[in-house]
């Protein structure tokens, strides 16, 4: 049943980018400007949309007239990629790392139109029946962009650790809690407004959390051994204690590397070098929130990138172990 003229906020929240179609979207972009260097708003976002199963319902023998509501089965989807790839697009330029470009205007009247401003237009109403289509908001972008002047170095911190969408698909933080994810996301948002100290805070939060959720799906899974149960028992688990007795309610379940690799995808002896990178961020977060003997070098933009850009592979580990352990795994 097609969507009438009073669904207006309804059909506005289909085309409104969800977290997913966001990622998806900067995923697809970060590849384009990689291969091209450029990006065209009229074209590309077509072809993503194409991608996504969704192609151009505009032209061709199937094409949909837009006057009737009917239209809306394929319209409304194709729409809702386009949306995202735009606020992806809008969302990179905002971090600088693209950038509008124009072609020669010496003369105005032949030049192509500086800006995009084609969104998603709807033809609301009863089936059968012949309406006007309804214009929904879409942002205001430039016709064409180009990678900023940037290093490829800078590029890759800016793609790696300047947008969050980007950094939680590479580390595969939809596998955990919304608190790890929060954790992550604040760690990455501190990062980039140049709050070291606070961002270091915040990754060794998320750690810890991750950590946690590990201890508790592997107690659910009737594995955990008497030190786990016990610190989960209590009133305020200690992060140390919970993620040693993580590790050997792990080695004690898995006692084989053949094993431990089926279940996890890695090597039995990987776990010791997790373990040590949990404690690493457990003194970080330790030493920002309670600085005596702290050395302040290790709160800086330097020594944080390259933290956070080797937390994503920590982090995807540390899932591949709660994936193994949940419910229904095959443990």
């Amino acid at each position: 049943m097609p969507y009438n003229q009073s669904a207006y906020t309804e059909v506005d929240e289909l085309l409104t980018p969800t977290p997913e179609r966001l990622a998806t979207a900067k995923a697809w972009l970060a590849r384009r400007l990689e291969e091209r260097r450029s990006l065209n708003v009229e074209g590309d976002p077509n072809e993503f949309a194409a991608e996504q199963g969704a192609d151009y319902p505009y032209s061709g023998d199937d094409q949909v007239d837009e006057r009737f509501p009917e239209a809306q089965e394929r319209v409304i989807p194709y729409w809702q990629w386009v949306q995202a790839l735009r606020y992806a697009i809008q969302q990179f330029e905002r971090a600088g790392i693209v950038i509008g470009v124009v072609q020669s205007n010496y003369n105005a009247r032949e030049s192509p139109p500086f800006t995009s401003t084609v969104g998603p237009r709807i033809p609301l109403g009863r089936p059968g029946e012949q309406t006007q289509p309804t214009p929904f908001p879409t942002p205001i972008l430039y016709a064409q962009y180009r990678l900023a002047l940037l290093s490829e170095s800078q590029l890759r911190d800016r793609l790696e650790l300047y947008d969050a969408d980007l950094y939680a698909q590479r580390a595969e933080l939809d596998r955990f809690n919304d608190r790890v994810q929060r954790c992550v996301r604040e760690a990455l948002s501190a990062y980039r407004a140049d709050l070291f100290l606070a961002a270091a805070n915040m990754l060794g939060a998320a750690s810890e959390a991750a950590w946690y959720e590990l201890a508790e799906a592997i107690e659910q899974a009737s594995f955990a051994t008497a030190p786990l149960r016990k610190e989960l028992e209590s009133l305020s688990p200690r992060a140390a204690t919970v993620e040693e007795a993580v590790g050997e309610s792990l080695r004690s379940r898995y006692t084989t590397n053949a094993e431990f690799e089926a279940a996890f995808g890695f090597r039995r002896a990987d776990l010791e070098a997790l373990s040590q990178t949990a404690a690493y961020w457990r003194a970080q977060r330790n030493w920002g929130m309670h600085p005596v003997g702290a050395d302040i070098d290790v709160f800086t933009d330097a020594a944080l990138g390259i933290q956070l850009q080797g937390a994503s592979s920590y982090l995807n580990r540390v899932a591949a172990l709660l994936d193994g352990v949940r419910p229904g795994s095959g443990v």
